[in-house]
């Protein structure tokens, strides 16, 4: 699969989720604020890498850090898009699998959208 082909409903996203209680609620579960835009960055999307291109190892690697609690979570680009959300490539030279979830008919500025976001990703076994 090359990085710049279009993302499939079926294909895995991967999302690297930080350490903490900003990041992680009991449970562990996923919070809204993963998928916050950081607008002092001018963020188009929230970066995330298709399942097509990296696997959730590649993805713990290239940005996470075990030790201090990170964690990989994954959903289906359907899924996200069935929110009124878009799912495109946005490679890199160095990381040919990252993608951005981007704002379409609901908003990413909007918490019920992030909320909803969040609870279609799921935690992923690294072992």
């Amino acid at each position: 699969m090359s990085p710049t082909d279009p993302i499939g409903d079926d294909e895995v996203i991967f999302r690297h989720i930080p350490g903490g209680t900003l990041f992680q609620a009991p449970g562990p579960r996923i919070t809204n604020k993963n998928f916050e835009l950081r607008t002092q960055r001018q963020e188009t999307g929230v970066s995330v890498s298709r399942g097509g291109v990296d696997s959730a190892a590649d993805v713990m690697a290239r940005r996470g850090d075990p030790q201090t609690g990170s964690l990989v979570a994954a959903a289906t680009a359907g899924d996200i898009r069935a929110l009124g959300l878009e799912v495109v490539p946005a490679a890199f030279d160095d990381d040919p699998g990252h993608s951005e979830i981007r704002s379409a008919t609901a908003s990413l500025d909007d918490l019920t959208t992030r909320r909803a976001l969040a609870k279609v990703f799921a935690f992923v076994d690294l072992q």
